[in-house]
């Protein structure tokens, strides 16, 4: 993985550089973080990754650094937290939870909780993460901005609301927790939304609904 995530973003800088690009937006991740020791998360919390893409990621991160140091590049980086919406591959090794679920429901297929559900996610929905990046790319804020909307909900709560957006039933299926989750996160829009004079505005259950919508009608 270090393959795409560090050496092609060392490309895409190089090419910035070279082709004088005035500015650069670029997905970094909420991975960086770790297991936070207090909540919510500000972009001054230290970093301690505990996967390799979060390690990927937190390496981007001082290499974008670097790059304004050394050759005036402006960029800032995303650090999103649980990113939802249409059109997310429930099949690929990055799929999210929001999109695995839905897919158990489409399926009739029991939901997987790694756990006993109490743990705690910031989901924002891939809609307000656009009008976020579009933003970031017209503001001259550099480093990282956390993108998430400041408010928690567990994997039960979760379940619940899903349920509601896609009028299904939900079968839940309990599994052990595995090493490495993250028990809690979440994140503080106070950086976000100073930078950008902006605030994710879709909450839960309209997102959802739009991403039950969408699997509706292909």
């Amino acid at each position: 993985s270090a393959g795409h995530n560090i050496t092609g973003f060392l490309h895409v800088l190089d090419a910035v550089r070279r082709h004088r690009v005035p500015r650069l937006v670029y997905a970094s991740s909420a991975a960086v973080y770790g297991i936070p020791s207090s909540l919510p998360l500000s972009e001054d919390a230290t970093p301690q990754p505990l996967s390799p893409y979060g390690l990927e990621k937190l390496i981007n991160d001082h290499y974008a650094e670097l790059f304004r140091t050394l050759y005036n590049v402006s960029s800032v980086g995303m650090r999103y937290f649980n990113v939802y919406g249409p059109r997310q591959d429930p099949t690929s090794p990055y799929a999210g939870v929001i999109s695995k679920f839905a897919n158990g429901l489409q399926t009739a297929t029991p939901l997987r909780i790694f756990g006993d559900g109490s743990q705690t996610r910031d989901f924002v929905y891939v809609g307000d993460v656009a009008q976020a990046n579009v933003r970031a790319l017209e503001t001259p804020v550099q480093g990282v901005l956390n993108v998430g909307t400041g408010r928690t909900v567990s994997l039960l709560q979760l379940i619940d609301t899903m349920s509601k957006a896609f009028d299904t039933a939900a079968e839940v299926r309990y599994e052990p927790s595995a090493p490495g989750d993250i028990p809690h996160s979440a994140t503080t829009t106070t950086r976000l939304a100073q930078a950008l004079a902006w605030q994710p505005a879709t909450s839960l259950l309209e997102g959802l609904g739009a991403l039950a919508l969408s699997l509706r009608t292909g």
